[in-house]
């Protein structure tokens, strides 16, 4: 009884940990994302300028 209820609790806590982390990396890459796209933003603002 003991091994079911482990294996029941490592269940939720790796699917609980894989959602979180998946989320964690979502956020991060949307950020790193944003700042490494800065400059080309702003460089089509200026280039729809001229």
């Amino acid at each position: 009884m003991q091994v079911y209820n482990n294996k029941a609790n490592y269940k939720k806590n790796s699917l609980l940990f894989s959602a979180l982390m998946a989320l964690a990396g979502g956020v991060a890459t949307y950020f790193i994302s944003g700042r490494a796209l800065k400059p080309l933003c702003e460089f089509s603002d200026r280039i729809e300028e001229v």
